[in-house]
């Protein structure tokens, strides 16, 4: 619905001065940022609850693509805190 294509804007446009991540990063580089880490993280919280509770119920269909959105809205935004702060993501190293 409408409040999904609001999310996806605001987004698209933290990703236009940040550029999409394609590699795992890991969050808590600033503490602001590691909040709004943790905020992702009870949105998906959110969004496997309500997936389970879909199965014996059926939702409304906006509502997943909704609380999938709402988690890559604070990704977007601790990506986009972290630069503005100038620190920089760190990326985990594999053997």
């Amino acid at each position: 619905g409408e409040k999904k294509k609001a999310i996806e804007r605001i987004i698209d446009r933290a990703e236009q001065r940040v550029k999409p991540e394609r590699k795992f990063i890991i969050p808590g580089e600033d503490k602001d940022a590691a909040l709004l880490d943790w905020l992702r993280a009870l949105a998906r919280r959110a969004e496997r609850s309500v997936v389970a509770a879909s199965a014996r119920k059926p939702l409304a269909p906006e509502i997943l693509p909704y609380l999938n959105r709402i988690s890559s809205l604070f990704f977007a935004l601790a990506r986009l805190l972290t630069r503005q702060k100038g620190k920089k993501e760190k990326h985990p190293r594999y053997r």
